[in-house]
């Protein structure tokens, strides 16, 4: 069973304004596929654009080899800076989202949400904090130099 973050459709449909998206996961493309249709059910977002474990050039880390696009372009939003050893300029990081307690296969220093009784804020949240992050990174790389 899988809860989507709270803001997450209004997230994805804002930065794809900006951004050209990639689902990047070191699971395998069974999941990842299942992840595609729980965020982006319309297929509006990802298109073909999936990377799972299988596609990296390295094994145990994600690399922006497996990127179509220029390093200094790209910019990884992930929950875990060990899986971007080699480019954590790029990266970021965004804290996990834990609703379900069985969801808890890291540690972590809170209880998840549905213990809790409550969720994620969504504004202010996590995702709106990201987003509003992503708007200053596009309109510095995109503003005329002078």
């Amino acid at each position: 069973m899988a809860k989507l973050r709270p803001y997450v459709r209004s997230f994805l449909e804002q930065a794809s304004t900006m951004f050209q998206m990639f689902i990047y996961t070191q699971a395998r493309r069974i999941y990842a596929m299942g992840m595609v249709k729980l965020l982006d059910p319309g297929n509006k977002y990802f298109g073909s654009r999936v990377i799972e474990r299988e596609d990296g050039t390295e094994s145990k880390h994600k690399s922006l080899d497996a990127v179509l696009g220029q390093e200094r372009a790209v910019v990884t939003v992930d929950d875990s800076k060990e899986n971007w050893p080699n480019h954590k300029a790029n990266l970021i990081r965004i804290r996990p989202y834990v609703y379900f307690a069985s969801s808890c296969n890291r540690s972590t220093d809170f209880k998840p949400f549905s213990q809790r009784k409550k969720d994620e804020r969504e504004n202010p949240g996590v995702l709106v904090a990201i987003l509003q992050l992503l708007i200053k990174i596009h309109d510095r790389f995109f503003s005329p130099r002078l």
